[in-house]
């Protein structure tokens, strides 16, 4: 599997999993020009949650939630600012949220409201 078909599963993957924790999907893959993109945005009890996805085939290189650094959760936050000004959201309580998924064998970890 590619890594760009290694990535879309993995985020079907955890869309499910949220699902089943009864979070709604309100968009997947917002991105906001060159400045970055957002996996998947669900709100649950008004509440919404900006989750980042990532997925490996195996841990042979370390875990999927390793790859989220400061950098990255930097971006994601200034990307969550737009939607939520965009959409006039700026009212509702907000969190980011990781769904690190090995796929051999499966794994799935969901860690909630990460900071930096």
């Amino acid at each position: 599997m590619k890594n760009q078909k290694t990535g879309k599963y993995g985020e079907q993957l955890a869309l499910e999993y949220l699902e089943k924790l009864g979070q709604k999907l309100v968009v997947k893959n917002f991105r906001y020009k060159k400045l970055g993109e957002i996996d998947i945005v669900t709100n649950l009890n008004n509440k919404l949650h900006f989750v980042e996805v990532k997925t490996r085939k195996n841990d042979n290189y370390g875990f999927p939630f390793e790859a989220v650094d400061y950098k990255k959760l930097e971006k994601i936050i200034k990307v969550a600012e737009v939607f939520r000004d965009q959409n006039s959201l700026t009212n509702l309580d907000y969190q980011f949220d990781i769904v690190s998924i090995t796929l051999n064998p499966t794994k799935i970890e969901y860690f909630e409201n990460v900071t930096m």
